[in-house]
């Protein structure tokens, strides 16, 4: 967990662009339950509905908190 503290090439847990990078990989994968195909990481840019759009398309089971 702290080995980027020994070694300058490996990137710290709390990294803001990774953090960001993994938040848009989940945000990917409930786009990508919406359309029903993959999604192309490079180009996507999640609408602001997404989440409305997902919880169309998984029922009522989805609530919103």
């Amino acid at each position: 967990m702290l080995d980027w503290i020994e070694d300058d090439s490996k990137v710290p847990g709390t990294n803001l662009e990774q953090s960001l990078h993994e938040w848009k990989v989940i945000l990917a994968l409930y786009a990508s339950t919406v359309r029903r195909e993959p999604i192309e990481m490079e180009t996507f840019d999640p609408p602001e509905d997404l989440y409305d759009q997902l919880r169309l398309v998984l029922g009522s089971t989805v609530s919103r908190r």
